[in-house]
């Protein structure tokens, strides 16, 4: 992984401990379903991060295209939520949620783009 990749480990290492917050032990499984939860999350946190730098749409020249890695977004979302489903977590969402791992993507307004 690049050094200027790191940053998600952290973020996908306190994801995983608040999948794995339930009071009862965990089996096998259940560890390995975390993992490919957090591998998922972490795998689209840095596409998005790539996009929020590089642009989530490029010219062609037919008009424009969503970049790669943008195209690719979707597979490890589903992926992290077939797992998430396969950890049956029902658990009320707390309002105190963390949200330092959160990717913000600015999108400008299409009027303050220029032509």
């Amino acid at each position: 992984m690049k050094s200027s990749h790191r940053w998600v480990l952290s973020v996908i290492e306190r994801y995983g401990s608040s999948l794995a917050s339930k009071s009862t032990e965990l089996t096998q499984v259940e560890h390995r379903v975390i993992e490919v939860a957090q591998v998922s999350r972490g795998c689209a946190m840095l596409i998005m991060a790539e996009c929020a730098e590089s642009g989530l749409i490029r010219k062609t020249a037919d008009g424009w295209d969503l970049s790669p890695g943008a195209k690719e977004l979707g597979k490890f979302l589903a992926v992290e939520l077939k797992a998430l489903a396969m950890l049956d977590l029902e658990r009320p969402v707390s309002s105190e949620s963390d949200l330092t791992g959160s990717v913000v993507i600015y999108i400008p307004e299409k009027d303050a783009i220029a032509p």
